[in-house]
C-alpha cells in the first residue's frame, strides 16, 4: 500500500480543504452516517469542493451579521456536515467557535455562552429549543439547521435557516490568520467546577493534525469516528482526513452494536476509542463475523488492562 503524501504547512483548516478543493474537486472528503429506528443508514456526503462552497457562502453571511476577526460564536449540534463547515467559515474569517456538546442545558450552558462571549450561535433545532429555554440571552444572530422539523422558536435577534443563507452563495474576503491565532475555546467537561475554555490556536491544531501522519497512512484509507466534533478526540480524526485528504466516515452519534457494520459497509480502515467507549465495545457477544472487517489500525485511550490481556 503506498504511503499518503503529505501536504506543505498551511495555517487554517480552510486552508487545506480550499488546496483539496482546487485540486480533487469532487472527492468524497466527509460522509455523515445516521441510524435510523428501523436501522438503516441514512447518510449525508460532501465533497471538498461543497465543503469550500457552503464554507465560503456562511462565512459571506456571518461577516454580513458582523463577526469579525477574533470574534466567537457558539457551534452546538449532533454530528453534521454543518459543524465542519461552520468550522470553516470561522478560520476564513479569522473568528473563534466555541463547540458545545448537544446535550447541555441550564445554567451550565448559560454559563458557556456567556463566559465565551459569544456573538452568536449556529445549532440545531433542539439545541436551539434548550438556549430559549434560558431566556434572555446575549445572543446577536443564530443560523439553525431546520431540515424537516418545525422552525424553533427565536433565540437571537435575528434568526436564520442555515438552509438559507447557502441559497445566498457567494464568499467572502478571507482574513489573514497566523499560527497562533486562536482557532477554538473548547471546553472541558466541568468536574470540578464550572468548566475551563481551553483555547486552541490554528498552529497548535494543524501542528497536531501533521503529527499524527507518523503512524503511516495509506492512500486508500478511510477514517471513521463516532464521537461527537465538540470533543478533541473527534477532532482529531476529522483532521488527519482532511489534512492528509482521505474521507473521513461520522456517525451521528456513536452505537457499539453499529461499530463493525458501519465499518464494512464504508470501508473504514482506522478508528479511534477511548475510556468507556471500550468496555461496552467489549460488552456485545461475540459474533462469527466479527473479524470480517476492514479495520487495520485501531488507536485507543484507557485501555483497561483485562481487555488489552
Amino acid at each position: 500500500m503506498r504511503p499518503v503524501d503529505i501536504a506543505p504547512p498551511l495555517e487554517t483548516v480552510a486552508d487545506v480543504v480550499t488546496v483539496h478543493a482546487a485540486r480533487i474537486p469532487a472527492r468524497n472528503a466527509l460522509t455523515f452516517v445516521d441510524v435510523t429506528a428501523d436501522g438503516a443508514y441514512r447518510t449525508e456526503e460532501r465533497s471538498y469542493a461543497e465543503l469550500e462552497r457552503n464554507g465560503a457562502a456562511l462565512a459571506k453571511r456571518l461577516a454580513a451579521l458582523g463577526l469579525r476577526r477574533g470574534d466567537t460564536f457558539a457551534l452546538m449540534m449532533a454530528n453534521h456536515p454543518e459543524f465542519v463547515e461552520a468550522m470553516l467559515a470561522a478560520a476564513m474569517l479569522g473568528a473563534v467557535f466555541v463547540p458545545i456538546d448537544p446535550r447541555t442545558i441550564g445554567e451550565k450552558l448559560s454559563f458557556m455562552l456567556s463566559h465565551a462571549g459569544c456573538r452568536g450561535v449556529i445549532c440545531s433545532p433542539e439545541c436551539a429549543a434548550a438556549i430559549a429555554d434560558l431566556g434572555r440571552n446575549d445572543l446577536s444572530w443564530a443560523v439553525i439547521l431546520t431540515g424537516r422539523s418545525a422552525w424553533p422558536p427565536s433565540i437571537a435577534r435575528v434568526n436564520l435557516a442555515y438552509g438559507d443563507v447557502l441559497k445566498e452563495g457567494g464568499s467572502c474576503d478571507r482574513v489573514s490568520v497566523s499560527s497562533i491565532d486562536p482557532m477554538m475555546l473548547m471546553f472541558t467537561s466541568g468536574t470540578t467546577g464550572n468548566p475551563k475554555a481551553v483555547v486552541i490556536s490554528h498552529g497548535a491544531y494543524m501542528s497536531r493534525a501533521r503529527g499524527m501522519h507518523g503512524i503511516e497512512l495509506n492512500v486508500d484509507d478511510i477514517l471513521y469516528t463516532g464521537l461527537s466534533l465538540t470533543h478533541i478526540n473527534a477532532q482529531g480524526t476529522l483532521r488527519i482526513g482532511l489534512t492528509a485528504g482521505l474521507p473521513v466516515v461520522v456517525s451521528r452519534k456513536f452505537s457499539k452494536r453499529h461499530l463493525w457494520p458501519i465499518c464494512r459497509r464504508f470501508g473504514c480502515t482506522m478508528f479511534n476509542i477511548l475510556g468507556g467507549m471500550i468496555p461496552e465495545i467489549y460488552s456485545i457477544p461475540e459474533a462469527p463475523d466479527d473479524a470480517d472487517n476492514p479495520v487495520r489500525l485501531i488507536i485507543s485511550a484507557g485501555m483497561p488492562p483485562d481487555l488489552w490481556k
